[in-house]
């Protein structure tokens, strides 16, 4: 009999943008992100030795916390967005995070954990990067440093009672997540951007991405169709005897060449 996991928090971090890095600062991006991780727990209320597991992920990491601290968890996200800030003011390179949050059923021993995968599948989705993408592109420099997105089940479950410190339920949009085989709805907040404007911007997203999977391909049947035939025709009448030779131009239809009738 193999018995069911502990159920853990898990906790992603990943750097926006940094392929763009330049190369001298990309050896600074890791302990940024531990340095700036380690004071969002802190503040949160959770010390170093509450993370069961730290995986590097290179330009990001995967914490690993014990399920009765999804809460703080949650508050952390919160906090690592302020110090982001503050970080962002007189540091550089200027780091943007997005973060994700799960709860479930993880092992001690490396393996497939659906929790895990699920937490990956919502950290990389499509709709989520667009959705900071547009943001960013909305707002100041300064304005949108990290976005948070949680499963349906972590969301429920931490605002089942009170569990949090600063994050609220009413801060929160939802988000139609689709990733490779994972199908599902998650929960997304943007510091800076209130929910009306968050579910504005997700709609016009599923708008574009609606549009772009409607579009013909380029040689495709439709866009490469011949155009219709005309009804239009031209007709030729030749009265008496004639050895001159009768041409149309662009001919639909018969031509008729002869003798009158009488």
């Amino acid at each position: 009999m193999t018995l069911v996991p502990e159920n853990r928090t898990l906790f992603a971090v990943d750097v926006v943008g940094s392929a763009s890095t330049r190369g001298y600062h990309v050896g600074e991006i890791v302990p940024a992100i531990t340095s700036l991780v380690d004071t969002a727990l802190h503040r949160s209320g959770l010390a170093g030795e509450d993370v069961l597991d730290r995986e590097s992920t290179g330009d990001g990491a995967i914490l690993t916390l014990p399920g009765s601290y999804l809460g703080a968890v949650l508050d952390a996200a919160e906090y690592l967005d302020r110090a982001a800030v503050e970080r962002n003011k007189r540091s550089k390179p200027e780091i943007r995070l997005r973060m994700a949050v799960e709860t479930g059923p993880v092992g001690v021993v490396p393996g497939y954990y659906p929790a895990k995968t699920a937490l990956d599948r919502m950290l990389n989705a499509t709709a989520f990067k667009d959705l900071f993408d547009r943001c960013r592109e909305i707002g100041a420099s300064d304005e949108v440093n990290t976005a948070l997105i949680v499963s349906e089940h972590a969301k429920r479950t931490a605002f089942s009672g009170d569990h949090l410190q600063v994050l609220r339920e009413g801060e929160f949009v939802r988000l139609p997540v689709r990733n490779k085989e994972y199908t599902a709805e998650a929960w997304v907040r943007v510091p800076g951007f209130d929910r009306r404007t968050t579910a504005e911007l997700i709609t016009a997203g599923e708008a574009d991405a609606a549009g772009a999977d409607a579009a013909p391909e380029p040689g495709s049947g439709a866009a490469a169709a011949e155009p219709a035939s005309s009804n239009s025709h031209v007709h030729n009448e030749v009265h008496g005897s004639h050895n001159d030779i009768i041409q149309a131009d662009v001919i639909h239809g018969g031509v008729n060449t002869g003798r009158r009738s009488r």
